[in-house]
Parts: structure tokens; C-alpha cells; sequence
């Protein structure tokens, strides 16, 4: 999930275990809530119930069947050949909150929005799917990157790379020591430290850049590009 949102310049601000007792005050206009896991059939796939139900004081909706997805669903298990039915718990997988709106994905099953809220599967590789399924819906705004290199060891560049970042708040600025996977020799002997700068702000991270390569006496190994 973080890395989707990462590729999608999306910034992903906190997790957070308990959806019933924080939703109501994740929901509104702004930002993205995902929710992953628990709208299965059965009786602890109670993710579409927590979301509605009063005393989460999220959605005052009741639940129902949607129709186009009960369709794909059965559609769904009479290709696949095994004679499942589409039984009360198997319906359970396709009632959702009335008015949501229905993401369509590669799969029969849909992303469920509410508002800002985006219901997704537990299971990695199908979330994945889904959500690139739907890049429209998820694009933050564009993040630039650059990558300086240095000679210098991390304990001598740590304070001039502290002051830039200070100059440059709008810019992150990370210092990555260039080990092999012993964590003891170096992997190339061609720089030590690796410094990356990320901003939503191209003109600033285009100013920064010059003063972290002057502060680490180093190079620009990749210039200023759109992450």
C-alpha cells in the first residue's frame, strides 16, 4: 500500500488499527482513508458494517445488495467450475453502503467509496491490483527528486547537511551510507554517502540541491526529475 501510494506522489500520513472508533473523524472532503480487509463472508468481515453503523458516527447509510456486483459475483463462480453458490455469506461480500460510489477493478471485486473513504481486500496482491486499477483516483501532486553523492563519511557531512535542510524546509533531505550487505564494506568505492532531496516544490529543490552537493563536497548524481 505505501509504496502504491509513494509511485502515486500520495503521501501516506498515519495507520491506524481501529476503524469503528476513528473513521468519523477521518471522513470529509480531504485526503484519502483505505481501509484493507474484513469484507469477506464471514462472520468477522464486519469492515462495510463498521463503516455505516451509528456509533462509528461516520455514515448514517444503511447497507444493500448491489445489484451490478452480485452479478459479477455470480458470474464469477459459475466460471470458475467448482459449483459454488451464491449463498447468504457469499452475499455478504456485495452489500454495501447505500449511495457509495462502486470503483470498478480488473477483478469482480470493486473498491467501495465513501466520501473519502476507499474499502479495499486484506490480501496484498489483490489491493495492488485494485488500486492500479483506479490510478485516477489517487494521484497527489508530482514529486520531485535529486540525488547528490559524496566521498565523505555520514558523521562528517551530518552537520552542513543539517543546516541546508534547515534553509530548505519545504525539501527532505536523507542521507544514505553506501554499505554492502554485511553493513561493514563498502559496495563501491566510488562514493560513500548517497543524498536524496524530495519536494512538492520544483524552484525549491532546484535551489537546494546546489547548497547539499557544496555541503557534502560532492556531486549530482541524478538531477532535479519527477519522482
Amino acid at each position: 500500500m505505501m509504496r502504491s501510494c509513494r509511485r502515486l506522489t500520495v503521501s501516506a500520513c498515519k495507520v491506524i488499527v481501529d476503524t469503528v472508533r476513528h473513521s468519523s473523524t477521518l471522513v470529509g472532503p480531504d485526503g484519502y482513508v483505505f481501509t484493507t480487509g474484513g469484507i469477506g463472508p464471514t462472520h468477522d468481515d464486519i469492515t462495510y458494517d463498521s463503516i455505516v453503523r451509528q456509533r462509528a458516527k461516520a455514515f448514517d447509510v444503511p447497507l444493500e445488495v448491489h445489484e451490478p456486483t452480485k452479478e459479477a459475483l455470480r458470474q464469477y463462480l459459475v466460471a470458475d467450475h467448482r459449483g459454488h453458490d451464491l449463498n447468504d455469506d457469499r452475499l455478504r461480500m456485495v452489500t454495501f453502503p447505500q449511495g457509495c460510489d462502486v470503483l470498478t477493478t480488473s477483478t469482480w471485486v470493486p473498491i467501495v467509496k465513501m466520501q473519502n473513504v476507499y474499502v479495499l481486500p486484506g490480501i496484498p496482491r489483490l489491493m495492488k491490483q485494485m488500486i492500479e486499477s483506479n490510478v485516477d483516483h489517487f494521484k497527489g501532486i508530482p514529486i520531485h527528486q535529486a540525488i547528490a553523492r559524496t566521498k565523505k563519511l555520514e558523521g562528517s557531512i551530518a552537520a552542513p547537511l543539517k543546516a541546508v535542510a534547515k534553509d530548505f524546509p519545504s525539501v527532505m533531505i536523507g542521507s544514505y551510507v553506501n554499505l554492502k550487505e554485511d553493513n561493514v564494506a563498502f559496495e563501491d568505492r566510488a562514493y560513500n554517502v548517497q543524498v536524496t532531496l524530495y519536494s512538492r516544490v520544483g524552484d525549491d529543490i532546484r535551489a537546494a540541491l546546489p547548497a547539499a552537493v557544496a555541503a557534502i563536497e560532492g556531486w549530482v548524481h541524478e538531477d532535479v526529475e519527477v519522482a
